[in-house]
């Protein structure tokens, strides 16, 4: 019979393969037309010849694998294919606890052997609160059995209505208990709020909102109430909602507190229906450009005196002074403002007229220009500069008009024309610099004296004190108080008025003096300037001191030292005491003469050229100068009398041959002109 190779299936031709016995140069032809041909080729080749007659794929179709392996032509040949026991190892006997053999079979031996998918439910896929049961299975590997049912305890039956909210994680949207929202309450003190919900839980009443009227207070009775409003939800609870004049009501405690100055003057001027204060504002820091008249009430800590120009400038308390308390309200006012406030000055350019009374101002750095005038103000600042026409002025019918000083910590520089009546000028450790200008610094009165105590102070130009007392540890008269530059002509007038150069035992003190400068009162030249000036030592009391100076015979203070400088020469010389002299004139050149400092009528003189050491001399006997070249000074070196005195020669120079108490050879060549 003739066989092709269309009818051989697949299955037929591998029993045929396996039933004919491997005989040696065996062929199997396949007939289907007049030619034979191979089952493949190179079946004469050895590994076929020897019965290795599987490839691996037609061990795939029987999922088995090769056994017994021959390569021929880099291929791989096989005797027989077998299973593989690793991976079929499944059936009835091995795959139990609710296990399903599937996958692919070998021989009645299954690849996989696994839970259905019903067992779905471990303790990742079936979460807390939520509980595992039913039937079980568990695959090899598993750690824990898988189950086909996972449900809520019996517990969680609870579906919460509202507002009621469920305690804890809900399960299938149920709880095992339920309780009112958390912030909610059983306002138990003043009952429920004014629409509030209610809520019950355990027997027990909550609400969402409780009245609470934390401002007020149950039966409220306030003295200074005039009206009160209730709490909606309570109306035994009350606050006050109006205050008498001078009062108001405080939001946090729904009772009347006290108005402050500034407050009460803001209500006044609010209630001002007549438009009496119309031009008035309440100065708090912020500039009212469209009012005319500031009234600093309260502290100010943000003051700027740009925005005080071309205005009137008063405290509440000048301001209350002068309200005719016919209504509560102005009385209210001049029961507040009893206290003067206090400007800080944190930005001070401008220009223009400022006008202040009864006011304390405070800055870092206070600049004034333009006119600058303060009536009864106190000033506190670290440095001022004054370069515009100031006057500091006292009035007795005006508020804060005790205590007026100007304190000062580092610097205050007089720069133009400057007055000043009843205030003290304090500075432990600042320079007052009077350096332009004309400059008068007065007390009050002869029964009231002001006071200068500073650390350094400096004239240069004009300068008159009256009823004033000068303190300074250190005093620049026509010098800066660097003690350089130019020397400049001065004239410090002193209206019975004392310039401290010792106070007790505090007598360590400096006094630099520049060339054509005069202080005090001098009978010749600069006139008199009052019949009560003081200049004070240790030990002396100088009615004035003049270029060239003028000094009583009587200083015996050798700790006390006067610097002078002239334009060319500077330098330090102790102050001396010359033998009582017994001629009377007055007249001769370069002797000054002061018949006001004492009654017996000693001579105090000085010829400018002699003392300065300047070439020139003044004769002993004569007491007159005269130029003199190659001639120099004397000064005492030793001894507190006249009957006890020893002098030499100073700068180099040498006694006279001819007159013993004259020096020549000076060390300076300059003539200067007699007086």
């Amino acid at each position: 019979m003739k066989i092709t190779l269309k009818q051989l299936s697949l299955f037929a031709l591998l029993a045929l393969f396996l039933s004919i016995p491997a005989i040696a140069n065996a062929a199997v032809y396949f007939m289907e037309n007049t030619e034979p041909r191979y089952t493949r080729p190179g079946l004469e080749k050895p590994c076929y010849v020897k019965g290795y007659n599987f490839s691996q794929a037609i061990c795939d179709t029987m999922n088995k694998v090769g056994k017994d392996e021959c390569i021929e032509d880099s291929k791989s040949y096989f005797k027989t294919c077998v299973c593989d026991t690793d991976k079929y190892k499944w059936d009835a006997a091995n795959c139990t606890n609710n296990q399903t053999l599937s996958g692919k079979i070998c021989e009645g031996k299954y690849d996989t052997c696994k839970c259905d998918a019903k067992y779905r439910y471990t303790s990742v896929t079936c979460p807390s609160p939520k509980e595992r049961k039913g039937a079980t299975c568990r695959e090899q590997g598993d750690s824990e059995n898988r189950y086909d049912e996972c449900v809520c305890p019996s517990t969680y039956d609870k579906a919460c209505p509202a507002p009621q909210t469920g305690v804890g994680t809900a399960c299938d949207g149920k709880y095992q208990s339920c309780a009112c929202p958390a912030a909610w309450g059983t306002c138990s003190q003043m009952g429920p709020g004014v629409g509030s919900t209610k809520c019950e839980s355990n027997s027990v009443t909550y609400y969402s909102t409780c009245c609470t009227c934390d401002s007020y207070e149950q039966y409220l009775s306030d003295a200074n109430a005039t009206k009160y409003e209730n709490c909606q939800c309570n109306d035994t609870y009350r606050r006050a909602s109006e205050c008498a004049a001078g009062w108001k009501v405080n939001q946090s405690t729904g009772r009347c507190v006290p108005m402050t100055c500034g407050e009460s003057i803001d209500a006044l001027f609010a209630a001002d229906t007549a438009k009496k204060f119309n031009a008035y504002g309440v100065y708090k820091g912020a500039a009212l450009s469209a009012k005319t008249t500031l009234i600093i009430g309260d502290d100010v800590t943000n003051g700027n005196t740009s925005h005080f120009i071309n205005k009137t400038v008063t405290s509440g308390v000048n301001f209350a002074k002068q309200l005719s308390a016919s209504i509560p309200m102005e009385n209210a006012v001049k029961t507040k403002c009893t206290v003067t406030p206090t400007v800080k000055v944190t930005t001070s350019g401008y220009s223009g007229a400022i006008n202040i009374n009864s006011v304390k101002l405070t800055a870092t750095t206070l600049t004034t220009y333009s006119t600058f005038k303060c009536t009864n103000c106190t000033i506190d600042v670290s440095t001022w500069n004054s370069y515009g026409v100031t006057h500091l002025l006292y009035s007795a019918s005006l508020p804060n008009n005790t205590g007026l000083k100007v304190n000062f910590t580092s610097a205050l520089t007089i720069d133009s024309d400057f007055a000043s009546l009843g205030y003290d000028f304090t500075s432990t450790s600042g320079t007052m610099s009077i350096w332009g200008g004309s400059v008068v610094i007065a007390g009050r009165d002869s029964n009231n004296y002001g006071t200068a105590r500073v650390s350094k102070i400096s004239v240069r130009g004009t300068a008159g004190f009256q009823y004033y007392n000068i303190h300074a540890t250190n005093s620049y008269i026509g010098l800066s108080a660097a003690n350089s530059g130019a020397v400049w002509k001065t004239v410090v007038s002193l209206y019975d008025s004392t310039w401290w150069l010792a106070e007790g035992t505090n007598y360590n003190r400096y006094m630099y003096f520049g060339a054509t400068s005069v202080m005090g009162n001098t009978s010749t030249g600069g006139g008199n300037t009052g019949s009560n000036a003081h200049i004070k030592t240790k030990s002396a009391d100088f009615k004035s001191i003049r270029y060239p100076l003028t000094l009583p015979n009587r200083i015996t203070d050798d700790s006390y030292w006067v610097n002078y400088r002239s334009t060319s020469i500077t330098w330090m010389s102790r102050a001396y005491s010359l033998p009582t002299m017994s001629r009377s004139t007055t007249s001769n050149s370069g002797i000054y003469y002061d018949s006001n400092v004492v009654a017996d009528r000693e001579w105090y003189y000085r010829e400018r050229d002699c003392f300065l050491g300047i070439c020139g001399s003044w004769h002993y006997s004569w007491l007159n100068c005269r130029t003199m070249d190659l001639v120099g000074s004397i000064v005492r070196i030793n001894g507190d009398s006249s009957s006890n005195l020893e002098w030499n020669c100073v700068y180099g120079g040498t006694w006279h041959p001819e007159y013993s108490n004259v020096c020549y050879k000076c060390k300076y060549n300059i003539k200067t002109e007699n007086n």
